[in-house]
């Protein structure tokens, strides 16, 4: 029983903390701008805010159980780092909706952030990779358009 108890405490001592605070704090912002995104550009998909609630779900859950018991077997400093890189992830993650919104961003900053990443997130339905090849076959159509116009 008193493990019980134990880990109990553990669970509220981590939900409670300013990290995991940020981490939820930023999942929800998260999901609103990305929410935002879909009603601005007309292109609401239930299959991708399935994929997208699911994903932030599994951030806020999988840490809440697994903190707990990591930190009564003696691991809290590599469990607090894994929470900091989550939550740094989650940030990048609520800069690229923001980003992708239009909404207003120091413009040097952009220049951090992956180009093909951020349009990607303007163009939601294609994964980073799918946008990036669509991106190649126009670049090589338009140069074959190119040709032939130079060629007449």
């Amino acid at each position: 029983m008193e493990h019980i108890f134990n880990l109990l405490g553990s669970f509220f001592t981590w939900i409670t903390s300013y990290s995991y605070i940020a981490l939820f704090t930023l999942t929800i912002v998260d999901i609103l701008l990305g929410t935002a995104k879909a009603f601005s550009q007309k292109k609401i998909n239930s299959t991708i805010a399935k994929e997208g609630m699911t994903k932030n779900l599994m951030i806020l859950v999988v840490p809440a159980l697994l903190l707990p018991l990591a930190d009564l077997m003696g691991y809290a400093d590599p469990a607090l780092t894994l929470l900091t890189f989550l939550v740094l992830a989650q940030g990048y993650s609520v800069l690229e909706n923001w980003i992708a919104l239009g909404l207003p961003f120091k413009e040097s900053w952009r220049n951090y952030f992956d180009d093909e990443k951020i349009k990607q997130k303007e163009n939601p339905g294609t994964t980073q990779k799918e946008f990036i090849e669509k991106e190649l076959l126009e670049d090589v159509l338009t140069e074959k358009q190119e040709g032939i116009h130079e060629d007449k």
